[in-house]
């Protein structure tokens, strides 16, 4: 058995809310739309499945 053990100290730069807080307000609204698309054109599901917004190596 191999095992191999990656480990890396990953510091990310500080972000405050204060330099990007236009650009959340702006992608939260752009997500809801595309969330109000989504649940129009999709069928209706069971427990609203058809509106959620899956994570992938893509995004959202």
């Amino acid at each position: 058995m191999v095992s191999t053990s990656f480990t890396r100290d990953i510091q990310f730069p500080p972000l405050p809310l204060e330099e990007w807080g236009d650009t959340k307000n702006t992608l939260h609204l752009f997500l809801q739309i595309a969330g109000k698309i989504r649940l129009a054109l999709f069928p209706k599901m069971n427990h609203w499945w058809h509106v959620s917004f899956y994570v992938s190596v893509r995004g959202l």
